[in-house]
Protein backbone atom coordinates (compact mmCIF):
# COMPACT_ATOMS: atom_id res chain seq x y z
CA UNK A 1 0.00 0.00 0.00
CA UNK A 2 1.53 3.63 -0.97
CA UNK A 3 1.10 6.69 0.78
CA UNK A 4 0.59 10.13 -1.12
CA UNK A 5 3.65 12.35 0.51
CA UNK A 6 1.51 15.06 0.82
CA UNK A 7 -0.57 12.52 3.00
CA UNK A 8 2.32 11.64 5.00
CA UNK A 9 3.42 15.52 5.42
CA UNK A 10 0.34 16.54 6.81
CA UNK A 11 0.37 13.40 9.32
CA UNK A 12 3.46 14.61 10.45
CA UNK A 13 1.86 18.35 10.51
CA UNK A 14 -0.43 17.28 13.27
CA UNK A 15 1.92 15.76 15.28
CA UNK A 16 4.05 17.99 17.30
CA UNK A 17 6.27 14.90 19.54
CA UNK A 18 6.18 16.94 22.36
CA UNK A 19 3.49 18.47 24.48
CA UNK A 20 3.59 22.51 24.20
CA UNK A 21 1.93 25.46 25.93
CA UNK A 22 0.50 26.97 22.44
CA UNK A 23 -2.81 26.04 21.61
CA UNK A 24 -3.79 22.91 19.11
CA UNK A 25 -4.73 24.37 15.66
CA UNK A 26 -8.35 24.40 15.39
CA UNK A 27 -9.99 23.86 11.95
CA UNK A 28 -13.11 23.94 13.31
CA UNK A 29 -13.32 25.96 16.48
CA UNK A 30 -16.58 25.33 17.36
CA UNK A 31 -17.17 26.78 20.80
CA UNK A 32 -13.76 26.78 21.54
CA UNK A 33 -13.02 30.09 22.02
CA UNK A 34 -15.13 33.00 22.06
CA UNK A 35 -15.92 36.47 23.46
CA UNK A 36 -16.71 36.31 27.36
CA UNK A 37 -16.78 38.68 29.63
CA UNK A 38 -15.43 38.67 33.89
CA UNK A 39 -17.09 39.46 35.82
CA UNK A 40 -17.68 43.24 37.01
CA UNK A 41 -16.05 43.75 33.75
CA UNK A 42 -17.27 46.76 31.78
CA UNK A 43 -19.39 46.35 28.40
CA UNK A 44 -20.22 49.04 25.39
CA UNK A 45 -22.43 46.79 23.62
CA UNK A 46 -25.13 47.68 26.61
CA UNK A 47 -26.97 51.09 27.22
CA UNK A 48 -25.91 51.32 31.15
CA UNK A 49 -22.07 49.98 29.81
CA UNK A 50 -22.34 47.13 32.31
CA UNK A 51 -21.60 43.30 31.26
CA UNK A 52 -23.21 41.76 34.13
CA UNK A 53 -27.21 41.92 33.61
CA UNK A 54 -29.64 42.11 36.09
CA UNK A 55 -32.27 39.52 36.14
CA UNK A 56 -35.55 39.87 34.17
CA UNK A 57 -37.88 41.80 36.86
CA UNK A 58 -40.06 38.98 38.47
CA UNK A 59 -37.82 36.43 38.46
CA UNK A 60 -36.62 34.19 41.83
CA UNK A 61 -33.60 32.00 42.05
CA UNK A 62 -34.47 28.25 42.66
CA UNK A 63 -35.21 27.66 46.23
CA UNK A 64 -35.67 30.89 47.30
CA UNK A 65 -39.22 32.05 46.69
CA UNK A 66 -41.36 32.42 49.68
CA UNK A 67 -44.89 30.55 48.97
CA UNK A 68 -48.03 30.25 50.27
CA UNK A 69 -47.53 27.05 52.46
CA UNK A 70 -51.02 26.24 52.48
CA UNK A 71 -51.44 26.42 48.85
CA UNK A 72 -48.01 25.11 47.61
CA UNK A 73 -48.05 22.12 49.46
CA UNK A 74 -50.86 21.63 51.76
CA UNK A 75 -49.37 22.75 55.05
CA UNK A 76 -51.50 25.19 57.55
CA UNK A 77 -50.94 25.99 60.68
CA UNK A 78 -51.20 22.75 62.89
CA UNK A 79 -49.95 19.91 60.07
CA UNK A 80 -52.15 19.27 57.00
CA UNK A 81 -54.99 21.73 56.11
CA UNK A 82 -57.95 20.42 56.20
CA UNK A 83 -59.63 23.51 53.82
CA UNK A 84 -58.96 25.48 50.60
CA UNK A 85 -56.82 28.12 50.66
CA UNK A 86 -57.60 31.21 50.94
CA UNK A 87 -59.08 32.80 47.08
CA UNK A 88 -59.42 29.43 45.26
CA UNK A 89 -63.54 28.67 46.05
CA UNK A 90 -65.51 25.20 45.85
CA UNK A 91 -67.29 25.50 42.58
CA UNK A 92 -68.56 23.71 39.47
CA UNK A 93 -65.02 24.91 36.92
CA UNK A 94 -62.94 24.33 39.74
CA UNK A 95 -64.30 20.26 40.36
CA UNK A 96 -64.48 20.23 36.24
CA UNK A 97 -60.80 21.71 36.26
CA UNK A 98 -60.06 18.87 38.71
CA UNK A 99 -61.71 15.90 36.60
CA UNK A 100 -59.55 17.19 33.18
CA UNK A 101 -56.04 17.56 35.13
CA UNK A 102 -56.59 14.30 36.94
CA UNK A 103 -57.65 12.73 33.67
CA UNK A 104 -53.87 13.54 32.00
CA UNK A 105 -51.73 13.48 35.38
CA UNK A 106 -53.59 10.84 37.35
CA UNK A 107 -55.39 8.45 35.60
CA UNK A 108 -52.58 6.41 33.90
CA UNK A 109 -51.46 5.21 37.45
CA UNK A 110 -55.33 5.81 39.48
CA UNK A 111 -57.41 5.15 36.01
CA UNK A 112 -60.90 7.47 35.68
CA UNK A 113 -62.60 5.55 38.33
CA UNK A 114 -59.41 6.76 40.96
CA UNK A 115 -59.23 2.59 42.11
CA UNK A 116 -55.39 1.89 41.37
CA UNK A 117 -55.71 -0.16 38.37
CA UNK A 118 -54.31 2.58 35.60
CA UNK A 119 -52.72 1.55 32.04
CA UNK A 120 -49.20 1.89 33.99
CA UNK A 121 -49.88 -0.50 36.30
CA UNK A 122 -51.58 -3.36 33.85
CA UNK A 123 -48.91 -3.14 31.78
CA UNK A 124 -46.75 -3.79 34.34
CA UNK A 125 -48.04 -5.92 36.88
CA UNK A 126 -44.60 -6.16 38.81
CA UNK A 127 -45.40 -2.61 40.20
CA UNK A 128 -46.09 -1.57 43.49
CA UNK A 129 -49.90 -0.98 43.04
CA UNK A 130 -51.03 2.58 42.89
CA UNK A 131 -53.11 3.56 45.70
CA UNK A 132 -57.05 3.22 45.65
CA UNK A 133 -58.55 6.93 46.36
CA UNK A 134 -61.97 5.42 47.38
CA UNK A 135 -60.00 3.83 50.09
CA UNK A 136 -61.31 4.80 53.62
CA UNK A 137 -57.58 5.45 55.01
CA UNK A 138 -57.51 8.27 51.92
CA UNK A 139 -61.37 9.53 52.81
CA UNK A 140 -60.20 10.45 56.26
CA UNK A 141 -56.77 11.87 54.68
CA UNK A 142 -56.76 15.58 55.33
CA UNK A 143 -57.18 17.26 52.12
CA UNK A 144 -54.01 19.23 52.57
CA UNK A 145 -51.79 16.07 52.72
CA UNK A 146 -53.10 14.95 49.13
CA UNK A 147 -51.76 18.22 48.12
CA UNK A 148 -48.73 17.36 49.50
CA UNK A 149 -48.26 14.04 47.86
CA UNK A 150 -49.17 15.37 44.40
CA UNK A 151 -46.42 18.20 44.91
CA UNK A 152 -43.57 16.45 46.34
CA UNK A 153 -44.57 12.08 45.84
CA UNK A 154 -44.56 9.56 48.05
CA UNK A 155 -43.61 6.06 47.49
CA UNK A 156 -43.33 5.54 43.76
CA UNK A 157 -45.49 8.35 42.92
CA UNK A 158 -43.50 11.20 41.83
CA UNK A 159 -43.35 14.86 42.53
CA UNK A 160 -45.78 16.36 40.29
CA UNK A 161 -45.02 19.84 41.48
CA UNK A 162 -43.25 20.91 38.63
CA UNK A 163 -45.70 19.64 36.15
CA UNK A 164 -48.91 20.93 37.56
CA UNK A 165 -49.26 24.50 38.86
CA UNK A 166 -50.87 24.68 42.58
CA UNK A 167 -54.45 25.81 42.13
CA UNK A 168 -54.58 22.60 39.23
CA UNK A 169 -53.08 20.58 42.42
CA UNK A 170 -56.28 21.68 44.25
CA UNK A 171 -58.75 21.50 41.36
CA UNK A 172 -57.78 17.61 41.35
CA UNK A 173 -57.95 16.99 45.04
CA UNK A 174 -61.74 18.51 44.80
CA UNK A 175 -62.22 16.20 42.00
CA UNK A 176 -61.30 12.98 44.00
CA UNK A 177 -63.15 14.43 47.06
CA UNK A 178 -66.28 14.48 44.86
CA UNK A 179 -65.15 11.18 43.22
CA UNK A 180 -65.05 9.58 46.20
CA UNK A 181 -68.65 10.76 47.40
CA UNK A 182 -69.77 9.64 44.30
CA UNK A 183 -68.91 6.27 44.67
CA UNK A 184 -69.58 5.98 48.62
CA UNK A 185 -73.36 7.39 47.90
CA UNK A 186 -75.74 5.13 48.34
CA UNK A 187 -77.53 3.85 45.23
CA UNK A 188 -80.82 6.46 43.73
CA UNK A 189 -83.77 5.48 45.73
CA UNK A 190 -82.29 2.89 48.09
CA UNK A 191 -80.12 3.48 51.36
Amino acid sequence: MRYSPILLLLALTGCRGDRSADPPIHLVPDMDQQARLDPQEPYAFFWDGRGDRLPPRGTVARGQLRTDRHLAVGLGERGFATTLPAGLTLDRARVKRGQERFGVSCAPCHDLAGTGDGVVYRRNARLTRPANLLDERLRRMPVGEIVNVIAKGRALMPALASQLPAADRWAIVTYVRALQLSQGAPPAGGK
